[in-house]
């Protein structure tokens, strides 16, 4: 679904790993609405950007980061439906495989899963897939058939992360310090 801040929480994401001291590539996937292709078009001078074809790392502004951006108005629709065999072909899987022996980490921004069933393609090249919902927004049908829909093809995501929290509504959910999070931070038990 769209908005559950699933792009901006991978670019945050990805620009601490890269102040961590590594190497990372975000790849965006996301080829009917990318959340990149507006903000790194100026990067790019104008050309066309289909990662399958051509491949333009951009400059992200943080040291260590490059952004692969999709630019949706660049694909014919002919490409824009056929994006599912691409996703699942050897091509993608060789594009991904040697960004993989470029960089330490590989960030892939698909599309919405539920929107854009194509994803499911995408997501069998990756080694952790983390699911986004919005807190206190998204409908627990919509997530139940999301994965439903990954578990259709035996993948399990390895995180669920809760999007747009409103930490002074937290007080109703219990422990309004967040502490279990700052003793996983930190590397104590508790």
């Amino acid at each position: 679904v769209l908005g559950e801040g699933q792009s901006t929480s991978l670019l945050a994401l990805a620009q601490v790993l890269a102040e961590a001291g590594e190497n990372v590539v975000l790849v965006d996937a996301d080829f009917w609405n990318s959340s990149y292709s507006n903000r790194f078009a100026k990067l790019t001078s104008g050309r066309v950007i289909n990662w399958g074809t051509k491949s333009y790392l951009c400059d992200s502004g943080t040291p260590r980061l490059k952004i692969l951006p999709a630019k949706p108005s660049g694909l014919t629709e002919d490409a824009r439906r056929d994006l599912a065999g691409f996703f699942g072909s050897k091509e993608c899987e060789a594009i991904l495989a040697d960004l993989a022996n470029r960089f330490d980490r590989v960030i892939i921004d698909t599309p919405p899963l539920l929107d854009v069933v194509d994803t499911v393609a995408l997501l069998s090249h990756a080694d952790q897939v983390i699911f986004f919902s919005r807190w206190k927004s998204t409908k627990k049908s919509l997530v139940q058939n999301a994965i439903r829909l990954l578990d259709d093809v035996s993948i399990r995501p390895a995180f669920c992360v809760a999007t747009c929290v409103k930490l002074r509504d937290l007080a109703r959910y219990g422990d309004t310090t967040l502490a279990h999070l700052n003793r996983s931070a930190s590397g104590a038990s508790g």
